[in-house]
Formats: C-alpha cells, sequence, structure tokens
C-alpha cells in the first residue's frame, strides 16, 4: 500500500504539535471514545432492587402459607386431643362411680358384721376430718386477707401520707403474719409431700402384692387327687397321666411363647430409660388404650414428643408392644391353663365318684369284673372325648390369635402403603417443580447463549476492524519515520551550511584588541550592582526578585482537582476507572471562558 492510498480523516502535520500532545495525553489519562454510552449504574441498582423487593414479597407469601398450614394442622391435633381428653375423662368418671359403688357394697357388710357402732364412728371420723379441713382453711384465708390489707395500708401510708411514720414497726408488724403464713405453708407442703411419698410407697407394695397374687398355675398332679378313692388302677393312672400331658402341653406353649420373645424378656422392664420417663410413657399409653380412633398412634406419639422423653421413642414403644403382647399371651395361656386343671379336677372328681358308685353298684349286684370293665371304658371315653374337646377349643383359640394378629399386620401394612403414596406424590411434584425450573433454566441458557453468539459475532467484526487499523497504523507510522529521518537529515545538512558561513563571517568581523591586564583584575558591572556601588535608592525588601506572569503556588493549591488527584494517588486509584470518572464528574470552581473552548470537529469521511 503506497502513500497515495491511504486517505486519513485528519492530517497530523498540519495541526501541529500540540495537538499529537492532547491525543498524547488523552491516551495515557484513560480518556473513553465518544462512540460508547456511560453505563447507569443507578438504574441497574433500582432494577435489582425491584427483582430482590419481588422475590421476597414471593418468599413472604409462601413462607406465610407454609405457617398457615403448620397452624392449621396443630390446631386438627389439638381438637382431636379435646375429643380424645374429654372420651377418657367420661371413662375414667364412670369408672370411678362403679369403683365407688363397688367398694359400697362390699364394704356394707363387713361394717354390719363389726361392732353396731364402727359405722358411727366412721362417720364421726369422715366429720372430724371436714373440720380439721375448713378450719384450716379458714385460717390460711383469714390470714391471707388479713396480710394483704396490712401491706395495701403500708403502701398507701408511705407513699400517700406527709406526716412522719415509723416504717420500720410497721414493717415488721406486716413481716410477722406474713413469716407465720409462711412457716404454715411449709409445714403443711411438707407434710403433704411425706403423705404423698407414703402412699407411693404403699401403692408400689401393692402392685407388688397384685402381681405376686397372679394366677400362677402349679405343675403336676393337683393334691385333692390324693384324697380321691378309684377302685380302677388303670383309670386312675390314666386320669394322672391326662394332669401330666395337660400340664406338659401348656408348658410348651409358655415356653414357645418365651422363645418368641426372647428378645423383650431379657430387657428390663424400663428398657434403658428412668423410672419416671417409663412411667409417664405407660401412663399416656393407658389413656389411649380404649380410644378405637385410627388416628391413635399419631395423637399419643405427639403427646409422648412434647413431653421430652429420649430420642428413642419409636424404639421403645415396639419392645413395649412386644412385651404386652406376650403378658397378654402369658396370661391367656395361664388362665386356659388353670381353668382347664381345674374342669379335668373337677370332671376327675365326677369321674371317680361315678366309678366308685358304680364299683359299690356292681359289687352290690355282682354283675362282674366284665361290667365293671365296661364301665371304665366308657368312662375313659368320655375322658378321652373330653380331652379331644379341649383341644380342639385350643386350637380354635389359637387359630383365633393368627387372625387378630394377622389383621393387625395387615392394618399395619395399609398404613405404612398409605405414607409411601404420599410420600410418592409429595416427590412427584417436587420433580414437577424441578422439571419446570430446569426448563426455565434451558430456556435462559439458551437466550443467554443466542446474545453470547451475536456478541461473539460482533467482537470478531470489530476485531477484523481493528486488525485493519494497526495495519493502517503500522503503515503510517512507517511513513512518518522515513519522512523525520530525512527531515534530520536535511536539518543536519543545513546546519553544516550554516556553521560554515558562519565561520566565514567570523573570520571577517574577528575583533583585533591588545591584551589589558588591568581591565582583567577590576570590578565587574554586575559585581559592583551586587556590591551596591553606583545604586541611588534601595529597592523595597518585599519584592519579589523576578516579576511572575503564571500561577501562584497558593492558587495552585486551592485547585480541587489537584487535592482529588493527590488523594486518589495516595490511595492507588488514579489511573482506575473510577478515579477518571471522578475527575470528569468533579465540578470547577471557575467555569472557562467560553472564548478558550475549542471549535474543531472531526471530519465523518
Amino acid at each position: 500500500m503506497d502513500k497515495a492510498s491511504l486517505k486519513l480523516p485528519f492530517d497530523l502535520n498540519s495541526r501541529g504539535d500540540k495537538f499529537a500532545e492532547k491525543l498524547v495525553q488523552r491516551y495515557l489519562q484513560g480518556a473513553t471514545a465518544k462512540c460508547y454510552d456511560n453505563v447507569d449504574y443507578q438504574h441497574l441498582k433500582s432494577i435489582t432492587a425491584q427483582k430482590k423487593q419481588s422475590s421476597s414479597s414471593q418468599l413472604t407469601c409462601i413462607r406465610k402459607i407454609h405457617e398457615t398450614s403448620r397452624h392449621c394442622k396443630k390446631q386438627a391435633l389439638l381438637l382431636q386431643h379435646a375429643f380424645h381428653w374429654k372420651q377418657y375423662y367420661c371413662q375414667q368418671l364412670q369408672k370411678a362411680m362403679q369403683l365407688e359403688e363397688s367398694l359400697d357394697t362390699e364394704t356394707a357388710p363387713l361394717i354390719k358384721s363389726f361392732s353396731p357402732s364402727f359405722g358411727d364412728e366412721l362417720d364421726d371420723e369422715k366429720d372430724l376430718l371436714l373440720s380439721e379441713f375448713w378450719q384450716f382453711k379458714k385460717v390460711i384465708i383469714s390470714s391471707m386477707c388479713s396480710s394483704r390489707v396490712e401491706v395495701f395500708n403500708y403502701w398507701k401510708m408511705k407513699n400517700h401520707s406527709e406526716q412522719h411514720v415509723d416504717s420500720f414497726m410497721l414493717e415488721q408488724n406486716i413481716k410477722r403474719p406474713l413469716d407465720k403464713f409462711r412457716s404454715m405453708y411449709t409445714e403443711a407442703l411438707q407434710s403433704v409431700n411425706a403423705e404423698q411419698s407414703q402412699l407411693e410407697n404403699e401403692l408400689c407394695a401393692v402392685q407388688e402384692l397384685f402381681r405376686k397374687s397372679d394366677k400362677h398355675v402349679e405343675e403336676g398332679i393337683p393334691p385333692e387327687m390324693s384324697f380321691l378313692d378309684c377302685p380302677d388302677a388303670w383309670l386312675k393312672s390314666s386320669v394322672l397321666h391326662e394332669f401330666q400331658e395337660l400340664d406338659i402341653m401348656y408348658s410348651n406353649h409358655l415356653r414357645e411363647v418365651d422363645d418368641k420373645y426372647h428378645d423383650v424378656i431379657r430387657n428390663d422392664e424400663c428398657d434403658g430409660w428412668s423410672r419416671e420417663n417409663h412411667e409417664k410413657f405407660l401412663t399416656v399409653m393407658d389413656m389411649f388404650s380404649f380410644n378405637g380412633n385410627s388416628n391413635k398412634r399419631n395423637l399419643y406419639m405427639d403427646l409422648l414428643r412434647q413431653l421430652q422423653l429420649p430420642s428413642n421413642l419409636e424404639e421403645h414403644e415396639k419392645r413395649w408392644l412386644a412385651r404386652k403382647q406376650c403378658q397378654q399371651l402369658r396370661k391367656a395361656i395361664t388362665t386356659d391353663w388353670y381353668r382347664s386343671k381345674k374342669a379335668l379336677l373337677l370332671k376327675a372328681q365326677a369321674v371317680f365318684t361315678e366309678a366308685c358308685t358304680s364299683h359299690k353298684e356292681n359289687t352290690k349286684a355282682c354283675l362282674g369284673k366284665e361290667l365293671q370293665q365296661m364301665k371304665c371304658n366308657q368312662l375313659y371315653e368320655k375322658v378321652a372325648l373330653w380331652r379331644e374337646q379341649q383341644l380342639e377349643t385350643l386350637h380354635l383359640e389359637k387359630e383365633l390369635e393368627d387372625f387378630a394378629k394377622g389383621e393387625a399386620d395387615e392394618h399395619r401394612r395399609q398404613e405404612e402403603e398409605t405414607r409411601k403414596h404420599l410420600l410418592a406424590a409429595q416427590k412427584e411434584k417436587v420433580q414437577v417443580f424441578r422439571g419446570k425450573k430446569s426448563e426455565e433454566k434451558k430456556r435462559m441458557k439458551e437466550a443467554y447463549d443466542t446474545e453470547l453468539a451475536s456478541l461473539q459475532d460482533y467482537l470478531s467484526k470489530q476485531a477484523e476492524i481493528d486488525r485493519e487499523r494497526v495495519i493502517y497504523r503500522e503503515l503510517m507510522q512507517k511513513e512518518k519515520d522515513k519522512h523525520k529521518k530525512q527531515m534530520i537529515e536535511n536539518k543536519a545538512l543545513e546546519e553544516l551550511a550554516k556553521e560554515r558561513r558562519l565561520d566565514s563571517i567570523r573570520k571577517q568581523v574577528q575583533v583585533q584588541t591588545e591584551a589589558d591586564s588591568l581591565r582583567v583584575q577590576s570590578a565587574t558591572a554586575a559585581s559592583e550592582a551586587r556590591r551596591g556601588v553606583g545604586a541611588l535608592d534601595e529597592e523595597p525588601i518585599q519584592k519579589p526578585l523576578f516579576t511572575l506572569y503564571s500561577y501562584t503556588a497558593k492558587q495552585v493549591s486551592a485547585d480541587p482537582r489537584l487535592r482529588l488527584e493527590e488523594r486518589l494517588r495516595e490511595v492507588g486509584l488514579l489511573n482506575s476507572a473510577y478515579g477518571r470518572q471522578a475527575m470528569l464528574q468533579l465540578q470547577l470552581l471557575r467555569k472557562p471562558r467560553p472564548d478558550m473552548k475549542s471549535t474543531f470537529k472531526f471530519s465523518e469521511s
């Protein structure tokens, strides 16, 4: 590309060196081009603030919805608790009334069996206890009322009375009944606590007695059988063998139950919990034992969680239910064992009496041993039939227990399936929500990709333009360097010619003077002026040595641009975008003159 083909929008050489210096300063100070608009950061901040406000309002709405749903669930749970408490209260009240009636009916004949004055003594004891209670209540209430009146009067006299009052005496008069009332309260509380502990110990002893007095079947042949007579030894041995087989059968049932619940039986009743926490658990479970509601477990689990029990609550519940089922099975087997053994004993007594009567009849009638053997066979058949009936009843009871257990397992499995369905529905909703979010992110990513592609296309075009400009500037710089080199060479030739001419002129005007040693040793005019020789009047001391036609140091330091530049240089922000923006936005103390403003415009060609 030659020099003639390059067309510049302006000529740098025609503008002079000042214009080139301005361009260099603009480049060094980071002046931006006019074709790009400045970024409006305030507008962007307002947009982000609006987005944050809208998102925060949506979050508050979602939070309110969660809170209302949680509150509604809590209220519904409280209503269910209230309904259950009402039922429990009615049931306990009914039980208390039934117990009072049964106690009255059982104690009435006992009271009559004693002396006739025993009932009157009991009534007198009740009246005495009531009178003591009302007397204690009256004393406490009267002392409290009098203390309240005295405190009120003391406060009124101390705050509203202007005359002198002996506050120490009044305080002593007030403290005396209060101390008395406090001592009475502590004594009563101690006596009540002592009675409470005594009653708790008595109740524990009664519970132990009840546990020990539970029906326990003694294995082996009952002692009553030794007092029964049977003329037939084979019949007696077969009946005694039936007792042994009955004991073996029920012992095997108990052993099977113990083997089945071995893990539950070997542990303690509290199962690692403290006695107090276990009693709380038993109390709550006893409260919900009568309720046949399907939501019973949720109610008592919510109540147990509110009591701040240990964390392994569900495991403790499972072990307690297993222990309870084991106890129920053992109790049912023991009851059946006791009932069957008692029925067998009654049947054996009837059979032995019948055998004795038949033997007596046979001996009296001389029917012989064959008739007696026939009777014994008939009786043995009856005993075998009764045994088969007992075995059949036991088998039916076991089938009923297995059926009830299967129904309970099926109910538990249905509850687990409903819970799993609810969890699956919730997971499906979450997946739908995440799918919508992923689609929205995908759309945003596609929009960002298209915008990025357009921006990259624009940047590639701009890079091509910049590359052409760099090539153009390199060519211009080469031409400029060539021109400067030519100018330097021409200037050097001119300087040589000028030196030649000056040498010829110096030779022509060379002064021919004689040597003067006195003139060399004498003072010069400058030294005489410095010493004041020849001065007519003294100059003022404050007058500056030279006349200044520029700005003074005070005027320069008063310029805010200089102070801002020093501060930015100290912080290290002078060459940053923030420093350039601050320097551009700084207002001058004095506006420039209109005639100093440049009217030059670049040509668009």
